[in-house]
């Protein structure tokens, strides 16, 4: 089973999926959480990667100096492919995550090979995806029949994690 979450932002993709996983035991991969600015309520610095061990790295934070900028963000891909590279590495049995496939992190080839190999495994995956951001890997997998999408907004995200949550 493949199921991709998507929907505009802040309506739940993120949390949805960490609600998903919290309990599942055999699992690999990654969410990424917005690091808040404690000066200004509401506003948000930049964006932490957690992995299913707790491994943490920053992906991407208002101070950061990168020719990579995503609006008042500097992407680090240097440290998003270090964070990755022990995610390539999995069991049968365990399930896949990847909180998100987004423009941040379609700036990494390593990344786009790590989805590639998480949707072609036998195991299954869940991930969200963008719904504004679009490129040729994200049309493909919106595209792809054997992938689930679904939307979630804020008025389904309840009724839509008691059904995925009886998937897995």
């Amino acid at each position: 089973m493949k199921i991709l979450v998507t929907g505009e932002p802040h309506t739940g993709k993120s949390t949805l999926l960490k609600k998903l996983i919290s309990n599942l035991p055999k699992k690999v991969g990654f969410v990424t959480l917005e690091i808040p600015d404690p000066d200004s309520p509401g506003m948000r610095l930049g964006f932490k990667l957690i992995d299913h061990n707790g491994r943490e790295a920053i992906l991407a934070h208002v101070n950061i100096e990168s020719d990579i900028k995503v609006s008042r963000y500097g992407v680090d891909l240097k440290t998003l492919d270090e964070f990755i590279n022990p995610l390539f590495e999995f069991q049968t049995d365990q399930l896949l995550y990847i909180d998100e496939i987004g423009q941040m992190e379609l700036y990494s080839e390593k990344f786009k090979l790590l989805v590639e190999k998480y949707i072609n495994s036998t195991n299954n995956f869940i991930g969200t995806i963008t719904k504004n951001y679009q490129d040729e890997l994200t049309e493909e997998l919106k595209s792809n029949k054997m992938i689930n999408i679904e939307e979630v907004t804020i008025n389904n995200r309840d009724n839509l994690f008691i059904q995925l949550k009886d998937k897995f």
